[in-house]
């Protein structure tokens, strides 16, 4: 989001922000621009504060991100559903077929972002 400029005749160096272009057609913006009026009269300044990686901030994302990877999110909540379902079916006392079913289709899965990865 910065970067270093450095003054010539000084030959100091200074931060300064990094302009970047703004598409007026995205959903970002028209999602802000839709609310600019409120903003006049209420404030809605949000501060998440620092990275939180347990309980109430783990999963806070900022509108602009929502906005912009709304697909991204979507797979990413079915994902976990689907981790939370496999971990509340697989307590002791389940079968051990569906156990067994369970544990190869993860390692099928594993194997296989494993490969993506590796291909990127």
């Amino acid at each position: 989001m910065t970067g270093l400029k450095e003054k010539p005749r000084l030959g100091a160096k200074y931060c300064r922000i990094l302009s970047t272009n703004v598409q007026l057609k995205s959903q970002v913006f028209l999602d802000f621009k839709a609310k600019r009026k409120d903003w006049i009269y209420e404030e809605h300044y949000c501060n998440p504060g620092p990275i939180q990686y347990f309980d109430f901030g783990k999963n806070f994302t900022t509108i602009t991100l929502i906005l912009q990877h709304k697909l991204y999110n979507e797979l990413q909540n079915n994902i976990e559903e689907y981790c939370n379902k496999i971990k509340s079916s697989c307590r002791l006392g389940t079968d051990e077929n569906i156990l067994k079913a369970a544990a190869f289709q993860l390692k099928t899965i594993t194997r296989i972002l494993g490969i993506l990865e590796n291909k990127s």
